[in-house]
């Protein structure tokens, strides 16, 4: 069995606490009704009619055609937003890592930011990989490696 060290434990808790932060804010964002919202049925008049959100019409752009809103964009939206966060957590870290070398005097503090920096390089990894993935996976079922990442709305009109 592989023995951690103290510092390797502590790292894994903090990685493991960060992902579960990021999965537990994607399904909040997921199921957030507001951006579910869609066009109202025909003859549901005993509650009356529901509009959608004033945000939800640029999701909807396909809401004619397809009776639904449009995932893939609000999807894509939602990538490139965690993408700058985490983009913006990673140089925010390298900022402090390099600060803490600085004016570290103890090899234990040196350690600390070796660590830092270690975790910061490793989670830029992490979004290049995620990137990765998803092109995969739009190639794999939707025949284009850009198809989520940046899809092509189309809409009624020129």
């Amino acid at each position: 069995m592989i023995q951690l060290t103290q510092g390797m434990s502590d790292i894994l808790k903090k990685a493991k606490q960060f992902i579960t932060l990021v999965v537990l804010t994607s399904l909040a964002l997921a199921g957030t009704p507001s951006v579910f919202a869609a066009a109202p049925v025909a003859g549901s008049g005993i509650f009356g009619q529901i509009k959608p959100p004033p945000g939800v019409d640029k999701f909807n752009a396909n809401a004619t055609a397809t009776g639904g809103i449009g995932l893939i964009s609000f999807f894509t939206v939602l990538i490139r937003v965690a993408t700058i966060v985490a983009g913006l957590y990673v140089f925010i870290n390298l900022i402090t890592a390099g600060y803490d070398y600085i004016s570290a005097g103890d090899a234990k503090a040196h350690q600390s930011v070796k660590d830092k920096f270690t975790m910061s390089i490793l989670g830029l990894a992490i979004i290049v990989f995620s990137y990765t993935i998803i092109a995969v996976f739009s190639y794999i079922f939707f025949g284009n490696a850009s198809f989520i990442l940046s899809p092509v709305l189309t809409g009624p009109g020129p």
